[in-house]
């Protein structure tokens, strides 16, 4: 197909909204946890494992080594050589044991819980986990501080005009369509409301809407449509979209040459895809095995967690993410009593281990706004197909002649 649509978000109303500073500073008031950063600590760590059962090394045997080992620190020697001489934990090694900067909870217990007590400069007493003994350095402690005001404006600001715009965008797309519906021009209609009008090539059933995935529904309209017939107006995540069929263009097979680098390209991805799979279903294996050492276990890997930004369970696209369905099915089955999901998930950008962070409850007077707002653009959607449907049975049932000297 080619096609002219428009897509939307609350994102493309934003630039539109006001925000006074006397209302990013009521929220910064009233949100005051919002912009505290936590205490922080910059440590290094030795680790001696624990032999498996059976070999000839016990626990004790362990336990003295890296006490003589503390020893030679406490005499003097610098711990970021002992580490790289004797450290067994291969992620920190090479780094003299470095830990980074990090807030209470990274680490498993116990080794949080003494990270944070030490102070500068100290040195922990053998710490005992199911990894093994550590020593601990603390190089640096950061206590929790609140931001000045004048800091975060800026990030109250873009939160306020994202939440303005996420409840507007409902409004302005109903409008939109129903504009576009009554003029059938889709271009015009677009400038009116300050949106771009793109065009697209090549454009399959299967592949959707360019920047808006294949959501089911797109692709089944695409398929159902005539030349120069607007869709309807379709709802993906947290984007609005209005297309109409310019050309159809009947399928057909391609020479080898005109795809031959495209299926090199997705051969090699599709490779790298499994073998990535199987390194992430061992990881998933050993976090069960010891899930109090979630952390340990991903730098023992080469891998560092990355924390997102909240998204909701039904939410379409999750940055970094995508919108894979598998994303979806993640969102509804992690719980924080069990928050690692069991499977890896394929992502946009290859293949990803998720947990759940944190379980933030939704705000009942949040909810109650955002409830009036989807139940508003559900009443006119469903107005606007019910008026459809009634002119196309019209149509139908009527003998229409076109007067062509009025044209």
């Amino acid at each position: 197909f080619e096609i002219d649509y428009v897509t939307f978000s609350g994102k493309d109303l934003e630039e539109r909204i006001e925000i006074s500073d006397e209302q990013a500073k009521q929220y910064y008031e009233a949100n005051p946890e919002e912009f505290t950063t936590p205490e922080k600590v910059e440590a290094k760590h030795i680790l001696l494992k624990i032999p498996e059962e059976g070999a000839e090394a016990k626990p004790q045997e362990v336990k003295d080594r890296i006490e003589k080992i503390r020893e030679r620190i406490v005499a003097g020697e610098e711990f970021s050589q002992v580490a790289k001489e004797v450290s067994e934990d291969e992620a920190s090694k090479e780094k003299g044991g470095a830990l980074g900067l990090f807030s209470r909870g990274v680490l498993s217990e116990p080794l949080d819980e003494v990270a944070f007590e030490l102070e500068e400069g100290q040195i922990s007493a053998p710490v005992k986990t199911s990894l093994g003994y550590h020593l601990i350095k603390v190089e640096k402690k950061i206590p929790e501080k609140r931001l000045p005001f004048d800091e975060v404006k800026e990030k109250i600001v873009s939160k306020l005009k994202a939440e303005k715009a996420r409840y507007r965008v409902n409004t302005v797309a109903d409008d939109l369509y129903e504009k576009v519906y009554r003029s059938e021009d889709l271009e015009q209609s677009a400038q009116d409301f300050g949106f771009e009008l793109k065009k697209a090539e090549n454009v399959t059933a299967n592949s959707g809407i360019p920047g808006l995935s294949a959501a089911a529904e797109v692709s089944e309209e695409l398929a159902s449509l005539s030349e120069n017939e607007i869709s309807k107006l379709f709802r993906v995540g947290d984007s609005f979209a209005v297309m109409k069929i310019t050309k159809i263009i009947e399928p057909r097979i391609p020479e080898l040459d005109e795809v031959k680098a495209e299926v090199k390209r997705d051969f090699l991805k599709a490779r790298g895809v499994n073998e990535a799979r199987e390194k992430a279903e061992k990881i998933i294996e050993e976090i069960k095995a010891k899930p109090d050492d979630i952390e340990e276990i991903a730098r023992s890997h080469g891998l560092t967690w990355q924390t997102l930004e909240p998204v909701a369970r039904t939410v379409g696209l999750v940055p970094k993410l995508g919108t894979a369905p598998e994303i979806q099915e993640v969102l509804s089955t992690v719980s924080q009593a069990a928050p690692l999901y069991p499977e890896p998930v394929p992502v946009s950008e290859g293949i990803a281990l998720i947990r759940l962070k944190n379980l933030k409850r939704a705000d009942e007077a949040e909810f109650e706004k955002e409830k009036a707002s989807f139940e508003r653009w559900i009443t006119r959607v469903r107005a606007n197909e019910y008026l459809n449907s009634w002119i196309k049975l019209l149509e139908d049932r009527s003998q229409i002649e076109i007067n062509e000297k009025y044209f």
